[in-house]
């Protein structure tokens, strides 16, 4: 893999936790935390960087509460937030 595609990855690895952290409850919906990075990047390339983040234990998936809702839920972990703000160990897979 390319330098230029590395930093790409890292970048939206960034992206996503900042995107989190910008929601007052740190959360979203997956599927607009999705729609909100389509255009600059691919579904796909998104979901690998989240099933990456979720790995590293940055972000925890969990269903909706909401019995109408089928959509998961992508919640900023404290691991997550001490990333964002760089208060903790900072990770060079994400791009800060």
């Amino acid at each position: 893999m390319d330098n230029i595609k590395i930093i790409e990855i890292k970048k939206l690895r960034a992206l996503i936790l900042k995107r989190l952290y910008d929601d007052s409850q740190y959360e979203l919906m997956e599927c607009i935390l999705k729609q909100s990075l389509i255009g600059n990047y691919t579904q796909l390339e998104i979901e690998r960087q989240i099933k990456y983040l979720q790995s590293k234990a940055y972000i925890k998936i969990r269903p909706s509460e909401s019995s109408d809702d089928e959509e998961d839920i992508i919640q900023l972990t404290g691991g997550g937030i001490d990333i964002v703000e760089g208060t903790g160990e900072q990770d060079p897979g994400i791009g800060f």
